[in-house]
């Protein structure tokens, strides 16, 4: 059978969740399918961001799929603890796939897995063909040589104890648990006075999960917090990518140009937090504003990428930093260092919106790692080696 439509998102992900939605709102009378190969769209997940990363406006139309919100957070380290008065909101499978329901309905085809994406046609394992005037493929990662990544990974249990658990805000970071596997911090979000989301997160220089481990030590932590376990609701595990240096032209070159790539396929994340809220809501306002020009649409993503690229080359330092000018055990230093600076900086470094003031001020003091170290992270441009550490090996033209 062959279909024709305006757009076809492939892959139901967060990005073309919300492009598809927004695209809708818009447009009523645009011809829209969405295709997912599992049962849900968004998958099996949960997504945060900050107050501070978006518009109101923004964030007013992500309302509907906001399953919890908090007016502050905290951080935990060796040396301290700090309560930031940063607003914070979550968004769950559940949630994103009701919101997403309400505007596209029967657009969305579940359970529907593609053999091939092309310039204006997607091929379904079924064989069927799906013409249109732009596809947008948003199907998550993919491995490339003009990349270098380290890995942001984790486990996340939500379990229901059988008392209050006297959670009352997002522990974004507990970093006084034991370092394993580079630097190690528990998450915390209280779901309700007893249901708890506890992530595991390792910032590593692999993507390899050991669930099995990670489970246990899960139960170990809640145990040391006296918290009993009445029964665990569900789970959720990822590797997703830290940018440290890379090729971007080089990265989409391997892609048809012709086809539209959003989501963590078009590098539209955070280079060192792989936060995704807000650049899925920068490429849902473009395609909104393309989208009677369809075929303009790839080249208009690919050009949002490029520029975000460009101005985060201040994030992959920093990333750098992490996994190439710093060991394991040095890597919790560092965290614990920025977050005694000012609210409002680690607000914008969030939002990926630094200063060239915010830049010195992480940068100058005493370093949290060896001179040399540091010198290490520079970019190959600078003229300086790149001291390449595990399996990270950068493009010769990475930036």
């Amino acid at each position: 059978m062959t279909t024709d439509c305006d757009l076809a998102f492939v892959g139901g992900g967060l990005a073309n969740v919300i492009a598809a939605c927004r695209v809708a709102e818009a447009y009523p009378n645009l011809r829209i399918i969405v295709l997912e190969r599992g049962p849900t769209l968004g998958g099996d997940h949960t997504w945060s961001f900050h107050d501070t990363d978006l518009s109101d406006a923004d964030r007013e139309r992500l309302e509907p799929a906001i399953a919890r919100q908090w007016s502050r957070q905290e951080v935990r380290f060796p040396a301290f603890s700090r309560t930031l008065e940063t607003g914070y909101n979550m968004m769950t499978t559940a949630t994103l796939h009701s919101w997403a329901m309400s505007h596209l309905a029967d657009r969305v085809h579940l359970n529907t897995d593609v053999s091939e994406v092309r310039a204006n046609q997607v091929t379904t394992n079924g064989g069927d063909v799906i013409r249109a005037a732009a596809v947008i493929d948003g199907r998550g990662p993919t491995s490339s040589p003009a990349l270098a990544l380290g890995f942001q990974k984790f486990l996340g249990l939500e379990l229901e104890m059988t008392l209050p658990h006297g959670i009352a805000h997002p522990v974004l970071m507990d970093a006084t648990v034991d370092q394993l596997d580079g630097f190690r911090f528990i998450y915390l979000l209280p779901l309700s006075e007893t249901a708890l989301l506890v992530e595991d997160t390792c910032y590593s220089d692999t993507s390899r999960l050991d669930v099995a481990t990670l489970n246990s030590a899960i139960r170990d932590y809640c145990a040391s917090k006296g918290w009993t376990i009445a029964r665990e609701i569900r789970s959720e595990s990822a590797a997703l990518p830290i940018v440290l240096a890379g090729n971007a032209d080089a990265y989409f070159s391997k892609f048809d140009e012709n086809v539209a790539l959003t989501g963590l396929r078009g590098l539209l994340f955070h280079p060192l937090t792989s936060y995704s809220v807000p650049d899925a809501v920068r490429a849902a306002g473009l395609i909104v504003r393309t989208a009677n020009h369809p075929k303009q649409i790839p080249f208009a993503l690919r050009d949002l990428s490029r520029s975000l690229w460009r101005s985060r080359a201040f994030m992959r330092l920093l990333a750098r930093m992490m996994f190439v000018g710093a060991d394991a055990p040095a890597r919790r230093a560092i965290m614990q260092r920025f977050y005694k600076l000012p609210q409002a900086l680690i607000e914008r470094l969030y939002s990926a919106s630094l200063t060239p003031q915010d830049k010195l001020r992480i940068l100058c003091g005493r370093p949290p790692i060896a001179l040399h170290r540091a010198v290490a992270s520079l970019p190959p441009q600078s003229g300086l080696r790149f001291a390449a550490r595990g399996q990270h090996r950068v493009p010769a033209s990475a930036n």
